[in-house]
């Protein structure tokens, strides 16, 4: 199984659907997870949901083995993490934990690493610091609101995002971005949008301003009563233009570059960059 045998792995998925021979199964299990998390996982999965004895026989396995070996939960998705909380709470439920007077010796049963190892399982979530840790400890705590510690959880997961999203200003941009009322931070993909549709309502200001720059964009007729737009080019050209002299002393944080794209069919195209 270590080395990805194809005939071995066949040879545990079937171990593992014949519950009727459980030991077997769990050991099966447990190899199956060692070497093949991912792929294994929805098998494993099933089998839990359709058999509760062999689920609760197989966590309580995993939890000693994760202690000795290393978390089964830095191998499974967010979701995934979540789900397995959700089926470890209903089997092995908080109020069940034994709980031993501070500082008494005692020994460590295999429902109190099983207990552990439900605990995990937000905490874990808390630490990764995604998008989908999040949106997990979210529908957690949506599910089981009464559990107030879950929710110190979810605020943890929040906080450990921004720290590995934020991207600081150097001392020269900060100065630089506080001596400009209308400048904007651009970071991201979203917040360069933001700013270009920003200096697009500067663009409609100057076309119907005091010195409107509207008519540049028609061919007028003789007498200037009547006439037709620019070509879809040289409108492409006007925008370029603006923005090129816009945008680099608006933005602060990120190089813009304007271009023409040419594409077949349609003419000149503005990107941003």
């Amino acid at each position: 199984m270590e080395h990805g045998d194809e005939t071995a792995y066949e040879f545990a998925c079937g171990l593992v659907r014949a519950t009727d021979k459980q030991p077997m199964a769990l050991t099966a299990a447990r190899i199956l997870l060692a070497y093949q998390t991912q792929r294994c996982w929805k098998l494993i999965w099933e089998t839990m949901s359709r058999n509760a004895s062999f689920g609760e026989e197989l966590m309580m396995v995993l939890a000693n083995y994760s202690h000795r070996n290393g978390s089964i939960l830095t191998r499974l998705t967010e979701p995934e993490i979540a789900e397995l909380y959700f089926w470890l709470e209903e089997h092995f439920p908080a109020a069940g934990d034994t709980h031993y007077p501070s500082g008494e010796a005692h020994t460590v049963t295999a429902r109190d690493q099983v207990g552990r190892m439900r605990d995990n399982c937000p905490s874990y979530l808390s630490s990764l610091g995604t998008t989908e840790a999040i949106e997990a400890l979210d529908l957690i705590c949506s599910r089981l609101p009464k559990m107030d510690w879950l929710k110190y959880q979810l605020n943890e997961a929040r906080r450990a995002l921004r720290k590995q999203t934020l991207q600081a200003l150097t001392p020269s941009e900060l100065i630089s971005y506080t001596h400009r009322s209308d400048a904007r931070l651009a970071r991201s993909s979203a917040e360069l949008m933001d700013a270009v549709l920003i200096s697009l309502q500067r663009l409609q200001e100057r076309l119907h301003g005091k010195t409107p720059m509207a008519p540049f964009l028609w061919n007028l007729s003789g007498n200037g009563d009547a006439g037709r737009p620019k070509s879809e080019d040289r409108m492409s050209d006007f925008i370029q233009d603006h923005l090129q002299r816009d945008l680099p002393t608006f933005v602060i944080d990120r190089e813009v570059q304007v271009r023409n794209l040419k594409e077949h069919g349609i003419g000149e195209r503005t990107d941003l960059r």
